[in-house]
């Protein structure tokens, strides 16, 4: 082999080698900005969970009723007539405009706390303390017979401390008022009904 061709050679070798180091440096750089772009993707579903209103039931409010509470003159009823399409970025309120009637009792600038009542039922109701979440959906814990039973249930509207049961519960089942994992499906308990609830809390 002549120098001439070995210095050619060389030269190509060495330009292959830099070509190389860049396209390491570039494979970096890529998944740099992928891990970047991975990062926006989760901070933007993080906050379009925490902006995205959601309802516990499928279905359209037709109609909102208010209850007003005025300083002075007691419960108001209202009726909800506008509501804003936008809620402000940085406090995350939105604005609803509520028709209260001419009282005469009512001035500008009064302060009032209200109460929003978008829908309504009528059905059996456990305290929120006795639904468990789980990868199959909610469950609550049962006694039949004095043992423990979990059953698959569905959940409805949730008011305060308390979820509606729309399927798996039948009026009269002793549920379990504090459900946990201290109670397993055959546990032996003495339910014990409650004057307040008349549901069940399970002793072992």
């Amino acid at each position: 082999m002549t120098e001439a061709v070995f210095d050619q050679r060389e030269q190509a070798a060495r330009t292959a080698n830099a070509q190389l180091e860049a396209a390491k440096d570039g494979l970096l750089l890529a998944e740099a900005e992928k891990a970047q772009v991975e990062a926006q993707r989760r901070e933007l579903m993080w906050r379009r969970g925490r902006i995205e209103v959601t309802a516990p039931a499928d279905g359209i409010v037709s109609r909102r009723m208010a209850r007003v509470e005025v300083a002075g003159l007691g419960t108001i009823a209202g009726k909800v007539r506008l509501v804003s399409p936008e809620v402000d970025k940085s406090t995350r309120l939105g604005r609803v405009r509520i028709f209260l009637g001419d009282n005469p009792g009512l001035r500008v600038g009064s302060f009032a706390r209200g109460i929003i009542a978008t829908s309504s039922g009528n059905g059996l109701a456990v305290p929120a303390s006795a639904v468990l979440y789980g990868p199959d959906g909610p469950t609550v814990q049962v006694v039949r017979a004095n043992r423990v039973e979990t059953r698959r249930i569905k959940t409805g509207l949730a008011s305060g401390a308390m979820v509606e049961i729309r399927e798996g519960l039948e009026d009269g089942d002793l549920v379990v008022a504090r459900s946990g994992t201290f109670l397993r499906d055959g546990d032996a308990v003495r339910p014990v009904i409650t004057e307040r609830t008349k549901l069940s809390e399970a002793r072992q």
